[in-house]
This record gives structure tokens, sequence and C-alpha cells, in this order.
């Protein structure tokens, strides 16, 4: 069994930064898809887009 991947904060803050997800947009995004709001779909692609780049560099070979 393999072991999960680890990251530092600061890895994932940048993967974030370079797709431009904040926390403050995901907290929104989060807020308006809980009250079934209007959800502006760019920014949600985008946290998806910055976790499965983390999910594939944590499978990527060393």
């Amino acid at each position: 069994m393999t072991q999960p991947a680890t990251f530092s904060a600061a890895q994932v803050i940048e993967v974030a930064q370079q797709l431009g997800v904040t926390r403050a947009g995901l907290q929104a995004q989060l807020r308006l898809a809980e009250g079934e709001g209007e959800v502006d779909e760019e920014p949600m692609l985008n946290a998806m887009r910055a976790l499965l780049i983390i999910l594939e560099q944590a499978q990527a070979p060393t």
C-alpha cells in the first residue's frame, strides 16, 4: 500500500495562485452553493483544477 502524498502549505498556495484560486473566492462560491444561489463556474473549476494538479503531482514518480 502506498503512502499518501503530503504537500506543504506553500506548495498548495503556489498551485492555487497559479490558477487564481483564492480562499475568499472559494468561500464566496461555497456560500452561494450552500444557499442554492447562482454559482460562478470558473472559480469552482479552477479550484478543481488546482486539486487535480496536486493529485497528479502526488502520483508522479520521484
